[in-house]
């Protein structure tokens, strides 16, 4: 199933409310990917580590559906059964988000399921939708990524042979170590936390900040992950 979306453009100021009422045909025929800080929420919420639930719960970067069926692999028979640390598109939803290549980012609303259950409403903004579904955690780790994969891509390279810096672009450098160490975070904090001599810290926010420190380090050339290997 692929989403569509309606005409309107919408800022944070725009008129919009949404109750949902927990029908979860919203949690059918979707391709939900996830970025690291949500596989560590996600991950953390099912007390398993990362490279654990990368194997059990994604295809690649993608949520894998419950066998033979079209179902998000999290949805119970009451609803979403990791509802408290859903990704950030779950939260959005029936909101889409437009990010343009100036760094602008604008909404446009989902064309929902003909039999959902939800109720729309013209009594709050779109800003305050986006604070009860507590996005902006999500958004700030998001934004960090993105800084970093640049980062890391420049850092690439700047390492490669003159002649092949041509044939290279931008989309080849980011792929260098890309999956192991951005979408599979616990291992990389591990062995940074093992290098510093501290302990690995129990709540995601604080992973969250070593698993991109850790990340600058290493493309910074300040911190060899193999050295020890």
């Amino acid at each position: 199933m692929r989403l569509t979306l309606k005409d309107t453009t919408k800022t944070r100021d725009s008129v919009f409310a949404y109750q949902c009422h927990a029908c979860n045909k919203c949690c059918h025929g979707k391709g939900i990917q996830v970025n690291p800080y949500e596989t560590m929420r996600l991950s953390s919420n099912l007390g398993i580590i990362t490279t654990e639930f990368r194997l059990k719960y994604l295809n690649g970067q993608l949520l894998k559906h419950k066998q033979n069926s079209n179902a998000c692999i999290f949805l119970g028979e009451n609803g979403c059964t990791v509802h408290e640390d859903r990704p950030l598109v779950c939260r959005l939803y029936p909101l889409g988000r437009l990010r343009m290549a100036d760094g602008e980012v604008s909404f446009t609303e989902l064309t929902p399921h003909p039999n959902s259950a939800g109720e729309y409403g013209t009594n709050s903004t779109v800003d305050s939708y986006l604070s009860t579904q507590e996005v902006q955690p999500y958004l700030d780790a998001e934004q960090n990524y993105m800084k970093l994969i640049q980062q890391m891509a420049k850092s690439a390279m700047s390492k490669l042979p003159p002649k092949s810096k041509k044939a290279h672009n931008y989309d080849i450098a980011t792929k260098l170590n890309y999956t192991e160490w951005i979408l599979d975070p616990d291992p990389v904090i591990v062995k940074y936390c093992n290098w510093r001599n501290i302990e690995f810290p129990a709540k995601t926010e604080q992973q969250l900040i070593l698993h991109i420190e850790a990340l600058k380090a290493w493309a910074d050339g300040e911190w060899d992950p193999f050295a020890n290997a």
